[in-house]
């Protein structure tokens, strides 16, 4: 029995040591330049990617399963097409559901990453109820377990550690029993290309979640002037996040990190 725990240990260590540290999100038109023999050359493992065209998506898929590496189906809860939907209306969590569906059965995605699962910023406080969010988040891990149980819920989190569910109605540490990886969403801070902070939020949500982290980190220098990181500064900003605690770092987006 020792011996069979002993076997399981190492193995699970060897698979940890083989998988690739890096990720990418990919916009819809990456997938006609995406490289996969230079992907798996930067340790990338896993990619991220919106649904709209499912057929594409499909091959796309079968392609990144091809060259072992796993792809997850890009879905907004509370937002579409620049709407703000409210956690109370039935309409964003019922479209999330059938995203689920299509990636899942029709499109054989790996897992699910639950982006704007969450509130806009620009809301009163005492609008903002993380139990909602929670509800939310416990019912489409409920339709993406039921579907298939080995597929991965990825939830992404907003960078604000302790004021988060106070900005954006996310608790962290609550998300954590409706997920398997949590993605802090640094890029999207105006710290986005300070090292330390990019440490300091993967360090806290990996102590909060209690569950894997993957981070996500810019690929710009200056996104307004819509200017590209070096790879001096993308190698900085993913030691940040390793020293942090990540598991995985994923750039946003692929097409940037290339230039």
């Amino acid at each position: 029995m020792l011996l069979e725990q002993v076997e399981k240990t190492d193995n699970k260590k060897e698979k940890e040591k083989k998988e690739g540290k890096i990720g990418y999100f990919l916009l819809p038109s990456d997938i006609e330049v995406f490289d996969f023999e230079e992907a798996k050359k930067a340790g990338c493992s896993d990619v991220i990617l919106p649904i709209e065209d499912p057929s594409k998506a499909r091959n796309f898929v079968a392609a990144c399963h091809e060259h072992r590496m796993r792809a997850h189906a890009w879905i907004n809860c509370y937002r579409h097409r620049d709407r703000w939907y409210d956690p109370d209306e039935i309409e964003p969590v019922t479209r999330a559901q059938q995203l689920i569906e299509t990636a899942l059965r029709a499109c054989c995605f790996d897992g699910i990453f639950l982006d704007d699962l969450r509130y806009p910023k620009n809301l009163e406080e005492n609008q903002k109820s993380y139990q909602k969010i929670n509800r939310a988040a416990l019912e489409l891990n409920g339709v993406i377990k039921a579907i298939d149980s080995r597929a991965l819920t990825i939830i992404g989190v907003m960078p604000k550690m302790e004021r988060t569910y106070k900005l954006y109605g996310q608790c962290s540490p609550c998300l954590s029993a409706y997920s398997d990886i949590q993605v802090p969403l640094t890029f999207t801070d105006k710290k986005a290309t300070d090292a330390s902070f990019i440490e300091e939020v993967t360090r806290w949500t990996v102590e909060k979640s209690g569950k894997a982290v993957w981070t996500a980190v810019t690929t710009f220098e200056d996104e307004e002037e819509i200017v590209p990181a070096s790879q001096t500064q993308l190698k900085k900003l993913i030691g940040a996040a390793e020293r942090g605690g990540a598991s995985k770092v994923l750039l946003y987006h692929y097409s940037m990190s290339l230039l």
